[in-house]
């Protein structure tokens, strides 16, 4: 992210649910790259220093369990930002909390975030650089619930303080874990998105043009008079991760692939194989009993074509591709009913924008 600045540049990279585990042989059942995580880390983290990345925004679930050990293992990895002059914006989510304490996480993570000013009722802060306010909000419901919530109490807060930042002429970029936005093939919204439901017109109400969100996974841009730019996760799809330039009068996001090298390039592509093939099987065993032999491999290629598109931000450039793809029609009218088929065909509604790049105009 480029912020304007008593005229210098600022640059910041914008990921989401690093899912960080203390523990030496995480599973990797659900995400790929759960037992590579060090390296990966090591590497990402070191890029960040080496290209002068000047802000670091995180959008929740930074650790995998909130345990007192990820924690601690994620506050050293800040730390290391924070002493080569990265500063760092960063909500909580709910897997921060499944183990964890809002005590411990405040001790060890407030030193290193500096709010300017924070909510007394929850961990939700604001934070001001150069003309822009960053709001980090806690929207964390408690142990080993995958829901979030802002309390009526941060919501008061909340509206003060958008009212006080708009007054003064601040840009207010939005933050949270949970999105705002629900899609069609979302069977429990409340599972994916913040409440309450009028979080996203308090917002409208006070001009904020930019919201950032995870909790997906994957990348999704959501482009309305409110803009919400769904952020990917790193261990996991394509291993994609944002990068936003703001200048005085308009921001530019871009998705961009992490470039691993070595050994390291090695052992991503075999679990990337991996996880591939094992998508594929699901796909598989759902299509096999309503199509003949002959039409089963072209479906199944075609669903992992979307498949790699939606994980990469890549399905809005593709979308006449897949609109005129045999294959896939053929695969959606056997996924009508189901939720694989509600979120390819919500992916390919026309009013859908790209998901790997946006910008707005201020």
């Amino acid at each position: 992210m480029m912020i304007m600045m008593n005229g210098s540049d600022y640059k910041a990279v914008i990921t989401s649910d690093l899912h960080m585990s203390a523990l030496a042989d995480p599973s990797d059942a659900i995400v790929s790259l759960m037992k590579l995580q060090r390296p990966v880390f090591d590497a990402f983290f070191d890029m960040l220093i080496k290209e002068h990345t000047d802000l670091l925004i995180l959008c929740g679930d930074n650790t995998q369990s909130g345990s007192q050990a990820d924690m601690r293992m994620l506050a050293k990895y800040l730390n290391t930002l924070e002493k080569s002059g990265i500063r760092i914006i960063m909500t909580t989510g709910n897997h921060d909390f499944d183990c964890g304490q809002e005590e411990l996480y405040e001790q060890l993570f407030f030193p290193l975030l500096k709010p300017d000013e924070k909510d007394p009722h929850s961990l939700s802060y604001l934070k001001r650089i150069g003309s822009c306010t960053f709001f980090a909000m806690d929207d964390h419901e408690g142990r080993r619930s995958p829901s979030g919530s802002l309390k009526d109490a941060t919501m008061k807060w909340l509206e003060r303080k958008l009212r006080e930042e708009q007054k003064s002429g601040q840009k207010i970029i939005f933050l949270s874990h949970h999105s705002l936005h629900a899609d069609a093939w979302m069977g429990r919204p409340d599972f994916y998105c913040l409440r309450p439901a009028g979080v996203k017109e308090l917002l409208v109400r006070y001009g904020v043009k930019l919201a950032c969100s995870g909790h997906l996974h994957d990348p999704k841009i959501y482009q309305s008079s409110l803009c919400e730019i769904v952020t990917p996760m790193l261990l996991s799809g394509a291993h994609m991760y944002g990068e936003m330039h703001l200048g005085e009068t308009s921001l530019h996001y871009q998705l961009k692939p992490f470039a691993f090298d070595g050994l390291l390039a090695k052992q991503v592509y075999e679990k990337d194989q991996s996880a591939y093939e094992n998508r594929k099987a699901v796909f598989d065993k759902i299509l096999k009993d309503s199509l003949n032999e002959y039409e089963l491999q072209p479906c199944l290629n075609s669903l992992m074509r979307w498949f790699n598109a939606q994980q990469s931000g890549m399905v809005y450039e593709r979308r006449n591709e897949f609109l005129h793809d045999e294959g896939l029609v053929r695969a959606l009218d056997v996924l009508e009913k189901t939720a694989w088929g509600r979120w390819i065909r919500s992916s390919l509604d026309p009013s859908c924008v790209s998901s790997c790049e946006a910008r707005i105009e201020y």
